[in-house]
Formats: structure tokens, sequence, C-alpha cells
């Protein structure tokens, strides 16, 4: 983005720079304070994404563009903006206004585009004021594009197309051009919305304790939803049904069924071998653990996983069962915290937190006035009479 800057110059860098942080900062104020679907997961998302493109050689290539750069960043930051905690099939069983709308396709995912686009083309905001026409068609189509990839629900049929199109046949089995993304601009974005899918669902591949603590989370936002369901009156969703979800049966099929194609795609393409050395060996040390939990054979580890799913099943309450923070290690991402946010704190809290320490710095302010308000009548009143002050001697 920046080089896209320097050489069309048509911006002035202060300018250009005021309009991306308000940018920034209102695509983080639109992210509700979910336990799962929030600001965090996608910053997680956009460096997950990018990462995945970097790390099959796709971001040099001469056929990924600064466009495609740019777009999949926003796309990828941007994704899930405005999510309320609910899925696509709560929303079209509802008849939700969002479901309406977008006919039922992808509600969710189509919204998220329509927000970004609001937020982006607000007069303060549009830092991309330097594109050209075309330029701006094209980066706004490639967004969409990619908000649109994150519906999960046909991750499967994706898969399938990619496996078929890198063999280089068609669906009839007929022969076809060899399967080339670094070569092939084509090409190259079917690989590009296969990462942000790997990256949107990357928590799996994740260590233990952070995916765990994901699990936590998005299980409780779902199991929220399947009380919503049950107050509605609507089918009971599988997945919603905190009483009877088997958890650790339900994570062992989303990491075998939804994830592990996925990777096993993106990590055929990688030839330096490391998403097959730590990525899909982390996902599967992960789906280990959560069959080692249905074996329940040993004891220590049975108590574990039924004092871990006791209290997933009970409704969420950050003011008085707050889930643990995400335990993250590096220091890359300290510049997006407030400086006086604890990194240990829980992104559910994390709205809240900057509430709180606001209104903490108010009083203390306040305080600070009305202990130097007794010195200054005093000072006044001296003044007044004719009353030396300290140092009047001197």
């Amino acid at each position: 983005f920046y080089h896209m800057w320097r050489s069309e110059g048509r911006l002035k860098h202060d300018e250009l720079a005021r309009r991306l942080t308000h940018f920034l900062k209102d695509v983080e104020d639109a992210y509700m304070p979910n336990l799962y679907h929030n600001f965090w997961h996608a910053v997680e998302v956009c460096h997950s994404s990018v990462y995945l493109v970097r790390q099959l050689g796709m971001w040099e290539s001469e056929v990924f563009t600064e466009i495609d750069q740019l777009a999949l960043a926003m796309a990828a930051l941007c994704h899930d903006v405005g999510h309320f905690g609910r899925n696509n099939d709560f929303l079209k069983a509802t008849s939700h206004k969002w479901a309406v709308l977008y006919n039922d396709m992808s509600p969710m995912e189509h919204f998220h585009s329509a927000l970004t686009f609001h937020l982006l083309t607000a007069p303060r905001n549009n830092f991309l004021g330097f594109l050209t026409g075309q330029q701006w068609k094209d980066i706004r189509a490639k967004v969409i594009d990619l908000i649109l990839a994150t519906d999960i629900s046909d991750n499967g049929e994706k898969a399938s197309k990619m496996r078929i199109k890198m063999k280089g046949e068609s669906k009839e089995g007929e022969i076809t051009r060899p399967f080339e993304y670094l070569k092939n601009a084509h090409d190259s974005w079917m690989v590009c919305q296969m990462c942000i899918k790997a990256a949107d669902i990357s928590h799996a591949a994740k260590e233990w304790t952070q995916h765990l603590e994901w699990t936590r989370r998005v299980t409780a936002e779902f199991f929220d939803q399947g009380d919503e369901e049950t107050r509605m009156g609507l089918p009971k969703w599988v997945l919603g049904d905190r009483h009877s979800l088997d958890i650790a049966d339900s994570q062992r099929y989303f990491i075998s069924v939804m994830c592990m194609d996925v990777f096993q795609i993106l990590a055929s393409l990688d030839e330096s071998g490391l998403l097959e050395k730590d990525v899909l060996r982390e996902m599967q040390q992960n789906k280990n653990r959560w069959e080692s939990c249905l074996r329940i054979k040993q004891k220590n580890i049975k108590i574990s996983f039924d004092n871990l799913i006791d209290r997933m099943r009970q409704p969420s309450d950050p003011q008085s069962t707050p889930l643990q923070p995400l335990p993250f290690s590096t220091g890359d991402l300290s510049c997006l915290f407030d400086q006086d946010l604890p990194r240990s704190r829980p992104f559910s809290s994390y709205n809240k937190h900057r509430i709180m320490m606001k209104q903490q710095r108010e009083q203390q302010q306040l305080q600070l006035q009305q202990q130097q308000q007794p010195h200054r009548e005093v000072s006044t009143s001296a003044s007044s009479s004719g009353v030396a002050g300290p140092g009047a001697n001197a």
C-alpha cells in the first residue's frame, strides 16, 4: 500500500495517514464484543492470511499484484465486521433483514462486505482516494470476493474444485493446462481464496492452548445462539445445544472434515515443507488430543477435560466467570493494544476495559483538580488580605 501511494502521490502523507487511521478505528469499533467473532479474531485472520500467501511464495510473484495484496489484507481484517454472534442459518430461520435483503445467499458475508465499503467510502475514511477508477473497481470486486469466500458452508466444495484444478483436469476429467499459481493470475486467485478460508479456521492449527481457548469462545457463542433459538421455539441446532453436544467429538469432526483438507491443499503447494512440518503437525496433534478425550484412556485427561467441558456448558457471563486470556507469546501485537491495556486481558472484555480505564483516568484528573483547588483558594485569599505567602521574605 505504501509503495502504491508513493508511486501515485495523489494524497499528502498527513491526509492519507489521517484517513487510514480513521478507517481502522471505525472498523475496530464496528466489531462487536463477541466472545469469538471479535476484532482480535479479525486481526488473527489478517495475520494468518498474509502469512499463508507469503509462505507459498505468492506475495512476491508477478501475478499477485499490489491491488491483490491490499485486497487480501482489507478483506481479512473486515471479513466479520458487524458480526453479532449468530450464523447464516439463524438469519435464514428468523427471516432476518439481512437474509431477506441478500436472498438467503451468505447473508452474513454479504453484510460484512457491504459494511466494509460503507465505512471506507465515508469522506474521512477513504484512504484509497489516489486509486484510478479501474483500480477502485478491481479492489472492490476482490475484497467482496474474498469476504464471500469465508462462508464456511462451501469449504468442501471449494476444496474439491481446487484439487481437480491442481491435477490439470476439468470437472469432466478432460486434460487442461497445468496448474501454475505463481504464473497464472486465475490460479493465483484461487489459492488466495483458499488462504483466507484457511486463515478463518486457523485456530485449529495453532498450538494447543490457543486452539483450546478459541474453541471455548466459539462454543460459548454457539451455545448463546442455541439458547436464543430455544426461547424462540426454533429447531435445535446441534452445535448450539449446551446440554447434549459432545464438544470433543464436534472438534474432532471440525478438524478432520472442515480444516484438514483445506490446509493439506495449501501444504501440497509449499515447496519448503514448513506448512506440512509445523502447521499440519500442530493440527494433527490437536485432533489427537480431542480423540484422547473421547477415548478417555487416562484418568487425568478425563478429569481435566470433564472440568473444561462443564465450564463450557455454562452460559457465558464475562463478569462472573471470565474466560481465560489468549496466551500470546509474541510481542508483534503490542502496538495493537492500548498502552494501559494488560496483554493478558481477555478479548471479550476489551471494550469494557477501555471504558473503565478512561473513567479511571477522568476520575484521577478530577481528584487532582479537587486537590489543587484548596491551594488556589488559599493563595487567592492570602493575596487579597495582604498576607505574605511562603517565600515572601526571600
